[in-house]
């Protein structure tokens, strides 16, 4: 299984800790399942695309033959055809005649499969724009859908703040990033390019060196720790307002269950080359794009 789903299913079906949305989280829901159909439509428009090479691929192919059978009949012609019956043998006269009968066979069978291929090519084609149109129209969605999510978290903000409330939510466009490191797979679908499949990731995964510092993105309470089959110790945090910040690849741990922690607090080191950062909403992941103070 993909260490990403894997992860995913983890906090999802394991951390019984983390409370089940409300309704005002149904844009968060609605916006990761226009993810999850992105993901989904991407690996289509893939696997067409691949279609349409390997279908171009043979239909070259199939020319180059052509041309080549072409190329035979003419000098058959030159050799003129007559020639081949004008035999008084029977048994040549036959044999010839067997010979001119299989190679119109073979000729008429390549120029069916090369029709046949053009075809399958028109298709693949136009399979391809279908996606690809599908695919603009699920990204339109989901930029709609977002931009409704900045006004509605921005109103959210300011109500928060006259009433005196705490949330994590406050701290939105201002945290600080969990570590060093370069990005290198950003929240949404993903390629997997050599085992030809799309998935989805609900975070950020760094490169990072071993002994690394990993930094509290909010104040919160350490509620989980555990190892992880591949990604080793892991953290959550719950922040106020029923935020989770989720702390992947780490080596030493320098908190433990129920500690409490403040912003850029250190609460462990990274174990190896990769470390992996998600921030929920109850049980929602959100994209830490536009959360984070660094630009991502």
């Amino acid at each position: 299984m993909n260490k990403y789903v894997s992860l995913f299913l983890f906090i999802f079906f394991s951390a019984s800790f983390i409370r089940a949305a409300d309704k005002n989280s149904d844009l968060e829901k609605k916006i990761n399942a226009v993810y999850d159909k992105k993901a989904q439509v991407d690996l289509e428009l893939n696997q067409a695309d691949d279609n349409v090479r390997q279908l171009e691929t043979r239909l070259r192919e199939k020319r180059k033959v052509l041309l080549q059978r072409a190329q035979a009949l003419n000098y058959i012609k030159n050799y003129k055809w007559g020639n081949l019956l004008a035999v008084s043998n029977p048994i040549q006269f036959e044999r010839n005649l067997k010979i001119l009968s299989r190679l119109n066979q073979y000729d008429l069978a390549l120029f069916k499969e090369y029709k046949s291929s053009l075809r399958n090519l028109a298709q693949g084609r136009q399979d391809l724009v279908t996606y690809q149109k599908e695919l603009q129209a699920v990204i339109d969605d989901l930029q709609k859908r977002e931009t409704l999510q900045r006004d509605q978290d921005s109103k959210r903000q300011k109500q928060l703040a006259l009433e005196n409330k705490k949330s994590l939510l406050l701290f939105k466009g201002e945290m600080p990033r969990p570590t060093v490191g370069q990005i290198k797979l950003r929240y949404g679908s993903q390629r997997d390019e050599q085992n030809q499949y799309s998935f989805m990731i609900h975070g950020l995964l760094f490169a990072t060196e071993p002994q690394q510092g990993v930094h509290a993105v909010g104040p919160g309470e350490v509620i989980f720790r555990d190892q992880i089959q591949y990604w080793g110790e892991t953290l959550i945090i719950k922040h106020d307002d029923d935020y989770y910040s989720v702390y992947a690849g780490l080596g030493a741990i320098e908190k433990n269950l129920g500690d409490k922690v403040q912003t850029n607090d250190v609460i462990g080191l990274t174990r190896n080359n990769e470390f992996y950062f998600e921030l929920r909403h109850f049980e929602n992941p959100i994209n830490p794009k536009g959360w984070l103070k660094e630009v991502l």
